[in-house]
This record gives structure tokens, sequence and C-alpha cells, in this order.
């Protein structure tokens, strides 16, 4: 007994202790509820449910389920913290405790950044050209080192090309300024300019910095149209550079030569890192609007938090969900985000709400009935049927469907209905008290009713042959009329 009662409170604290780490909502009628959610500075989760928010943070979904409500998170960085759902729905073990005590009493009767107007780049480019620089070839700034040496060796050969106006020099220094200005826009480092947006996004602690006129979303997003309003003048000058080199005329053969070797190699680089650059700012938009998505919906209620989700289920269901909130670090080396951690696991556990805690009980009652009953007497020859009035003083088990009113933790009222299910004439409880909710134990009483014997062929003092005869014979009939009355006892009390 004493291992019984040690075991019984373990398996309590066991359970008190698990119940701790769900947290339980129900969903009230004509109540605009929401639940605002956040985190702490020690990482911990933090939940209030407001019963009167503003309709429209509240609004059900056009063709939602029966029961909804809609989560607000305050903001977090979604670069940072990546938030996971995983939801499970079951009957409510409320519909199922009441369907599964209905079956065993009736037992016993018988379910891209627009593009910007560039036409005209190059020619603006060109007219830069003075007509006078048609003496010498003019010196110019490219970060190519193949342009730079063809641009040494051009000079040191220029009095073997024609100087006149309109000459061969004077176009030349027109193409080349084409081309430095290309080189220029082109060679920029688009991935280091990248790499830091992604760090800057990354770096974001709170909704101030994301708003931040200086470093905030707004201006990593201009950074990046910059960079894609660069992309279409340098496709433009591109295509400029290699028009002009099939119409660029050059009597010395050689030097025409080189010109076109070294142009069409450096052309094949520039695409090469275009299209490479292209792809990693291709890679950042997706980021970008990761975060931008970040502040949609926000609570006119409560500034700072927004919709991460609603939350449905229909009629007698329940909704599980455990929400997990991982953290992630940023390689600045390969601009990527790996895992670092889980921060929390918390669940979460959704129903509509009632006036009533459901729950079905075991327990032990005790009972001042007197009940008639046949039995057989033995003469050593013969039996013969006789009729007995039987005591039931003793305490006896049952099962118990509790209707606990939600008043207190330390006290509250109840309504009962019982059944030992397990004799051929079982006792039917009803009756009221009260209950312990935080020590999961209820006391009770009410009136007892039963089922009566009765003989069908045979009758009192009357000789058979076996006891199966009487076995057979008697039948069992409910009798409307409390037999008594009981005190009971539950253990385990409480929904689960």
């Amino acid at each position: 007994m004493k291992r019984l009662l040690v075991f019984s409170i373990c398996v309590l604290l066991g359970t008190q202790f698990l119940n701790a780490q769900t947290t339980k909502v129900e969903l009230k009628e004509k109540k605009n509820q929401v639940i605002y959610l956040s985190l702490n500075e020690n990482n911990g989760l933090l939940n209030s449910v407001d019963n009167n928010a503003d309709v429209t943070e509240a609004a059900r979904n056009t063709k939602g389920k029966d029961n909804q409500i809609n989560l607000y998170f305050k903001w977090i960085n979604p670069l940072k913290y990546k938030l996971s759902w995983k939801d499970s729905i079951s009957t409510d073990e409320r519909d199922k405790a009441i369907k599964d005590f209905v079956s065993l009493l009736v037992g016993q009767f018988g379910t891209p950044v627009s593009s910007q107007n560039q036409q005209g780049v190059a020619q603006n480019v060109v007219e830069k050209v003075n007509e006078k620089d048609t003496l010498n070839i003019l010196d110019c700034s490219f970060t190519d080192k193949d342009l730079l040496l063809l641009l040494i060796h051009l000079k040191d050969n220029q009095n073997k090309l024609n100087n006149s106006k309109d000459g061969e020099i004077y176009n030349l220094n027109k193409f080349f300024t084409l081309v430095e200005n290309f080189d220029k826009r082109n060679s920029e480092n688009i991935e280091t300019k990248a790499s830091k947006v992604y760090s800057t996004l990354f770096d974001f602690k709170d909704i101030t910095d994301y708003n931040n006129p200086e470093k905030g979303l707004a201006a990593q997003l201009k950074i990046v149209s910059d960079i894609e309003a660069n992309f279409l003048i340098v496709d433009d000058l591109k295509k400029s550079v290699s028009e002009t080199l099939k119409n660029l005329s050059i009597s010395n053969a050689l030097l025409k030569s080189y010109i076109n070797a070294v142009l069409t190699s450096y052309l094949e680089k520039s695409l090469t890192k275009f299209n490479s650059d292209k792809k990693i700012i291709e890679k950042l938009k997706p980021i970008l609007k990761i975060v931008e998505n970040s502040t949609a919906n926000e609570s006119s209620k409560q500034k700072g938090y927004y919709k991460i989700r609603s939350v449905e289920f229909d009629n007698g269901e329940k909704l599980e969900t455990v929400l997990t909130i991982s953290e992630y670090e940023f390689k600045k080396e390969s601009s990527d985000f790996s895992k670092k951690s889980d921060l929390l696991n918390q669940k979460f556990e959704f129903r509509k709400y009632d006036i009533f805690d459901v729950s079905v009980s075991t327990g032990i009652f005790y009972g001042n009935t007197t009940l008639k009953g046949f039995g057989v007497a033995n003469d050593g020859t013969n039996f013969t049927v006789t009729e007995d009035d039987i005591n039931k003083n003793t305490a006896v088990t049952a099962v118990f469907l509790n209707f606990n009113f939600k008043t207190s933790r330390y006290f509250s009222p109840l309504f009962q209905l019982g059944i030992d299910p397990t004799k051929k004439r079982p006792f039917m409880l009803l009756g009221t008290g009260f209950s312990i909710p935080v020590a999961r134990i209820a006391i009770s009483g009410g009136p007892i009713w039963t089922w009566n014997q009765s003989l069908d062929k045979l009758s009192v003092g009357q000789t058979i042959t076996s006891t199966t005869d009487l076995d057979k014979d008697i039948s069992y009939k409910f009798d409307a009329v409390p037999k008594g009355w009981y005190i009971g006892i539950q253990y385990n009390f409480g929904t689960k």
C-alpha cells in the first residue's frame, strides 16, 4: 500500500510537470481573441491572450474552420531566428470522454526594380571627347591590366596612327573613353557590397534597426536597387563597346589585330563577371523579401507585433502544435546562413472554451444499498432456489464522468455521473460535490440506482438440478427508484 501511494504521488507530480510545459488556450465565442508572443532577454517565450483585440487583427479567414485565433509575434530578425510549427488535430478529450462514458452507460442497457531610362548612355560618354584630342592617345584609368598594357603600346606607336580631325587617334580616344566608363562600372565589387548587405540585415536587433533611415531595410533596398540600375548601364555600355569595336577603322593591320584580340578577351571576361554579379544579387533579393515580409500585418493595438499565423479547428476537435525557434548564424565567406541551435520548443493546445472541465476519472464510493438477490440451498441431494437481501456497504470502484465548474484551482463545485461497469448488475450514480483541481482529488455524493433481479420461470423454494438453471432463469431490469445513497472519492481527478 505504501509503494502504491508513493507511485501515485510520483505519477501526479510527473503529470503536473508535463502540463506545465504546455500553453493551453480556450477559444471563446463572440470574443475578438488574439495571442501576442515575444522572446524575453533570456530567450524565454512570453505569451498573453487578448480577448478584446481590434476587430481587424482578430478577423477570421473567409473560409476558415469553426474556431480560429490569430497569433502575433514581437518582431525578431527572421534571418537570425526561424519559427517552425508542427500541428496535429485530434478529438477534444472532453467530447471523447462524454462519448466513451455514454457508450459505457448505454452498454449497460443493451468522427526587378523597374528599369531606368538609360538610353543614350554610351553617346553621352563619347561626347566628352574633345575635338582637339586628335594628336595623342588619351590617358585612361583601366582596372584591367591587359587594357593598360594595350594603352601603353598604342601610346608608344601613336606615330603610326592618323592624327587628323576625325582620324584614327580621335576615334580611338572616343572608343577608349567608352571602354574606360564600362570598365569602371563593371569592375565594381558586387560580392563585397552584397556581403555587407547580408551582414547589415543579419545584425538587425529590433524593429528600430529595421526602420533606421541610414542602415535599415529601406537603405539596403536602395543599395540593391542602385546595383540593378547599374547592371542596365553596364549592359548598354557593353553593347556599345562591342559595336564600336566592330566599326573601328585602323589602317595598321598589326595594331588593329592587337586591339581586337585584347578587347575581345576583355569583353568575354567582363561578361563572365557581369553574369556572376547578377547571380549574387538574385540570391540576395529573396533574403531582402524575407526581411521585408516580416513586418507585414502589424497589430494595430500592439505596435511592433506582427501576425505570424492563424490557428483553426472544428468543433469537437483540438489542435496541438509545437513551436520551435531556431537560431542561425551568418557565414560571411560564403554569404550563407547555417543553423546554430534550437532556442526553445513550446507546446500549445487550442480548444473551444466551455464552462465545464469535463473528465473521466476513477475512484471509490461507499453506499448503503440493500439489494434483493437469488441463490441456491443445497441439502446434499437437491438444489433449492432461495431469496436473500444483500447489503452493499463496502467500498466499490467506479468510473466517473465529471463536469467541473471552472471557478478556482483550489475549490470547484462539480456535477457527475458514475457507473461500476464490471458487474452484471452495476451501480449508477448521480451526484454533486466539489473538487480540489490543484490536488487532483474530488469528493461527491448522491443517489444510487441499479438493476433488480427477478425470476422468469422459476420461483423461490423450487427444486432445480444445478446452479446453471438458476443463472439462465434470472433476468435484470433497471429500477428507476434509487436504492440508496453514496459518498464517492476520486483520485487522479481533472481534465487531461
